[in-house]
């Protein structure tokens, strides 16, 4: 992107400052466009995907544990994107992980949840077919909830779910959850 003819913001340095398999964090030094040195965090996340799996009029969501909160929040299934994987194989594999449901996904949307990061994510909306057995990772505490369109929707512009990537995932795919 440019203003005035010039790169916005020019990089002088960028040193890595912690790295793990879910998060990089960097110092990078800039020059901005009027020349002002400026030191600016960013972050490297993970892509990953959220899905809107609907079944019988129901949207199936996942009561889930977040460590940092201490606390359950419902939330639509949702997960990283591994090296190897595409976002479509990953929204099929967290929905039969996270829920046993298995189901045709369709591509809604891409968004970058950070102003900080270039981490992407993907949005799917499935017609659930089947059910199975779930296959969390050790880390999830998960329960499946469903529940009517309609009452998904009232929570959802009620201010109810507090997850980002479900009020995303909801607020986009709304005119699907009408549709049902």
């Amino acid at each position: 992107m440019r203003f005035g003819g010039s790169l916005l913001w020019k990089v002088k340095s960028s040193n890595e400052r912690y790295s793990s398999w879910f998060v990089k964090v960097f110092d990078d030094e800039l020059t901005l466009p009027d020349g002002k040195q400026i030191s600016f965090s960013r972050l490297f996340l993970r892509d990953f995907v959220t899905i809107l799996p609907i079944r019988r009029g129901k949207v199936v969501f996942v009561k889930n544990y977040r460590y940092p909160a201490n606390d359950f929040f419902l939330e639509l299934p949702s997960g990283i994107i591994d090296d190897d994987e595409t976002p479509e194989a990953c929204a099929h594999r967290e929905l039969k992980e996270e829920t046993g449901y298995d189901g045709k996904t369709t591509y809604v949307a891409w968004y970058y949840p950070s102003n900080r990061a270039l981490q992407r994510g993907y949005i799917y909306h499935a017609k659930v077919r089947s059910s199975g057995k779930t296959s969390r990772d050790e880390t999830e505490y998960q329960q499946v909830e469903e529940l009517p369109i309609e009452v998904a929707l009232k929570m959802f512009e009620g201010g109810e779910f507090k997850h980002a990537p479900t009020l995303v995932t909801l607020g986009l795919c709304r005119k699907v959850l009408r549709a049902v």
